[in-house]
């Protein structure tokens, strides 16, 4: 994948509202399901299709295919141009009814231009995507489930599954993927001939319903105060079935869940896994913040700014997220010697105060840069600036993040070696250590830092150094990073022996 770094049985929760992490953080609470460690092969072992990347059920794929490789479609399929139309049915408990407004609240929240004040899930996917998508689609429903909510939460938030081999054995087995199965049911047996083709969106996972979305009564699980026996953590997973849909014989697996006062931001991160294969960057163990509230998929999922509730701004997915889709157009720095690179703000925003008419591109720019000048590199660096507008308006700082990715590692699940992580130009590494609370999301993270040092540098000996992870030197080094502006600069030297030690 994108092998997410996820539950133990599969799935790709949201990360937990900001107050809900600190508790959690500060509790170590080990009964919390939602967020185990993952083994570097718990691919093998985990439940299918819980918050990762799968969007197919394992009989479409040749017999002998690797569990890793069926959780990277998402992720393998074409990137998705123009529209993105999602299904949305919204349900009420047998014993509680959704919003009243539930109709006209998720129109708003996901198809609305120029009508909320922090923004839509429209206008945020036009804004990180470069234009390249838009949101559009259909609303249904409320229909009313046939149960309570304590039976499809099951005191475990929605996410419990039960072993095959467990005695007695539950014929049930019920959960969130029954939920959203009983939603389908009811959207087909109030319009029995309708035609789900439509949200088949052309390019990608022909023949599948791209994006099916439930929203149900009552708030998130992953709220501070939520009750693991009635309240479903919104999440990212499969029907236990796929599902075959009238004359058209479209299928439906893949869903995501949402609380009927669902905003921006988790929608966004939760579609981010269902239908661009991005996996969690938070530290799904819990002993971290992961990179924090630098991208959408980890603690950026509750941006806000002054005045507006968590999630109502969500920031940017990072750089290597929009590597993915083809949202950015890449520099690759591998020349030998010392040159001077000019970075714009990753984001072009046409109308902002802040939009650079140096951009010869619609999309922004992101540098990369490998370790001996080695293009085929699995471990590299990716540079892009950012400053604090449109949905960035929510970083804690701006300037140049500096992002090491290490592609040999399946994903953050582990504290010492996450696949993606962000360098802090205050000298440490996000995430760790988690007694101190502060400096990951300071103003500081950015380069060239808090403390604006003169002529700040990024080598080998430098804190943090160049080579966080791999502790070899990449014979790279950045100089003369100049404060946070709409343009910055940089000397980027790569200087490589003959052979690499990486």
């Amino acid at each position: 994948m994108h092998d997410c770094g996820c539950t133990s049985d599969g799935s790709c929760p949201v990360p937990p509202h900001p107050k809900r992490l600190e508790s959690m953080l500060a509790n170590r609470d080990p009964s919390n399901i939602t967020h185990r460690r993952l083994s570097a092969d718990s691919s093998v072992t985990t439940q299918f299709g819980l918050g990762d990347g799968v969007i197919f059920p394992p009989e479409r794929f040749p017999q002998g295919t690797q569990r890793r490789i069926m959780k990277q479609a998402a992720a393998a399929e074409p990137p998705l141009r123009g529209p993105l139309n999602v299904l949305i049915i919204l349900t009420s408990y047998k014993d509680q009814p959704i919003r009243k407004d539930a109709v006209e609240y998720f129109k708003r929240l996901f198809f609305s231009k120029g009508e909320i004040k922090t923004g839509s899930v429209k206008e945020y996917y036009v804004e990180v995507s470069g234009g390249l998508v838009s949101i559009t689609g259909k609303v249904f429903g409320p229909y009313v489930l046939p149960e309570k909510a304590q039976y499809y939460a099951r005191d475990g938030w929605g996410f419990k599954e039960q072993a095959a081999d467990t005695e007695p054995p539950n014929p049930d087995n019920n959960n969130v993927r029954t939920m959203a199965g009983h939603a389908l049911d009811a959207l087909l047996k109030e319009k029995p001939n309708v035609d789900l083709k439509e949200f088949d969106n052309a390019g990608r996972a022909e023949g599948t319903v791209d994006a099916f979305i439930v929203v149900h009564a009552g708030p998130g699980g992953e709220l501070l105060n939520s009750n693991p026996a009635k309240d479903i953590w919104s999440v990212k997973w499969s029907l236990k079935k796929e599902r075959v849909v009238g004359k058209s014989k479209t299928k439906v697996y893949g869903f995501l869940t949402l609380p009927e006062d669902a905003k921006t931001g988790v929608s966004a991160h939760e579609i981010g896994h269902l239908v661009f294969g991005w996996p969690d960057l938070y530290d799904p163990s819990n002993r971290s913040r992961g990179v924090r509230n630098w991208c959408l998929m980890s603690g950026g999922t509750w941006g806000s700014i002054v005045g507006t509730e968590p999630g109502t701004v969500p920031c940017h997915p990072s750089a290597w997220c929009k590597l993915q889709q083809g949202w950015v157009d890449v520099h690759v720095g591998n020349n030998r010697g010392t040159q001077t690179i000019m970075l714009n703000d990753v984001k072009v925003i046409k109308g902002s105060k802040k939009f650079s008419t140096t951009n010869a591109s619609p999309l922004g720019t992101v540098y990369k840069l490998c370790p001996n000048g080695d293009g085929k590199s699995k471990q590299y660096f990716l540079i892009e600036s950012r400053m604090r507008y449109g949905f960035d308006a929510s970083l804690p700082g701006e300037g140049l993040l500096i992002w090491h990715i290490d592609d040999t590692v399946l994903d953050n699940g582990n504290l010492n070696r996450y696949r993606v992580t962000l360098l802090n130009a205050d000298f440490k590494i996000t995430g760790r250590p988690v007694s101190d609370p502060n400096f990951i999301d300071g103003e500081g993270c950015p380069f060239p830092g808090s403390t604006k040092r003169l002529n700040p540098t990024f080598d080998t000996t430098s804190i943090p150094a160049i080579e966080p992870q791999a502790q070899q030197d990449t014979f790279i080094s950045i100089t003369n990073i100049s404060e946070a502006g709409p343009t910055m600069s940089m000397d980027v030297t790569v200087q490589p022996p003959l052979k690499s030690k990486l």
